[in-house]
């Protein structure tokens, strides 16, 4: 894998993502690169047959151990009940990660349509998903305190720009009098002056 990485170099964002397996990724683009899209069909598979023929070897060699120690049930029977089983805790298993992460993405989805930061991811278990939902909502409530601290702000910007617009009308309506009173004044000066030049 590092001669194939060394030929074929990963991409900085792919070293970024931690939901990429970074020798499947050099698996797949190393066979993408020197046989195209039959190298993809064709790694996928032999992975496919790889995990395959590990299931039926470990269902085998089980069901020999138990046939074995415990001849109550035959080597079919225990085959039969294994696979069964396997089946079941596969099912479980996969749905104790698909389920909370599923309930995440909603949570997600219907946060970016509503813009609403109250809500919150569902939390449950202590697990990778759980801790990972735990997080998201660590991360909601901060930016939902940061927009309030923004509105907060805005609203005290906004109340000193009324107050500020509020001095300037009471300045404007005094320069306004003052212009009045300046000029109620100069009129009286001027019949002054007229008064004293016809007693003279």
């Amino acid at each position: 894998l590092a001669l194939l990485g060394n030929h074929f170099p990963i991409p900085q964002a792919v070293y970024g993502d931690a939901t990429i397996n970074l020798g499947a990724y050099v698996l797949s683009q190393t066979s993408f690169q020197i046989f195209g899209t039959v190298g993809m069909a064709f790694l996928a598979v032999m992975v496919t047959l790889t995990c395959f023929t590990t299931t039926v070897g470990l269902i085998a060699a089980v069901s020999t151990f138990f046939a074995e120690e415990f001849p109550v049930l035959s080597y079919k029977k225990y085959v039969t009940v294994i696979s069964v089983v396997s089946l079941l805790l596969a099912f479980f298993i996969v749905r104790s990660i698909t389920g909370p992460l599923g309930r995440m993405r909603q949570a997600i989805v219907q946060i970016a349509s509503e813009n609403d930061f109250t809500l919150h991811a569902d939390v449950s278990g202590k697990d990778e998903a759980g801790q990972t939902a735990s997080a998201f909502n660590g991360l909601l409530d901060k930016i939902r305190c940061s927009l309030l601290d923004v509105r907060n702000n805005a609203e005290r910007v906004a109340d000193v720009a009324n107050g500020a617009m509020s001095a300037s009308d009471r300045v404007s309506e005094a320069s306004t009098q003052q212009s009045e009173s300046a000029a109620a004044m100069a009129a009286a000066i001027e019949q002054l002056t007229v008064s004293i030049a016809m007693i003279g």
